[in-house]
């Protein structure tokens, strides 16, 4: 929980630039909306139980949940044309990166 909520200052990062933070998750839609209320996310979590999203963009973590497939984490971002100029994939569950080093990335990819 402490990622979704160190993205909300991407998300205001984001915001400035005009774009937007949207966490996924393979976990129901209730159980997003609840995690969105309880942490006061800035953002949507969307809902992907069919784990569609997380095929497509090669983020499935094998039976990795009690229930089956779950994502592994990730940061991606996505131009407007829908082109990836980012991926960032976790080897280990645990691994996340700094809301500060997502930023910088943000503001680099800009000044390419």
């Amino acid at each position: 929980m402490s990622e979704l909520r160190g993205l909300g200052a991407v998300n205001d990062e984001l915001k400035k630039l005009g774009g937007t933070v949207a966490a996924v998750s393979v976990d129901a839609a209730e159980d997003s909306r609840r995690v969105v209320e309880r942490n006061k996310l800035p953002f949507p979590i969307l809902c992907d139980t069919s784990g569609a999203i997380i095929r497509a963009y090669g983020l499935v973590h094998k039976d990795g949940g009690p229930t089956g497939d779950v994502a592994i984490p990730a940061h991606v971002l996505i131009e407007r044309s829908g082109r990836i100029v980012w991926r960032w994939a976790s080897h280990r569950v645990q691994d996340r990166p700094d809301p500060q080093v997502v930023i910088d990335r943000i503001h680099s990819l800009l000044s390419d």
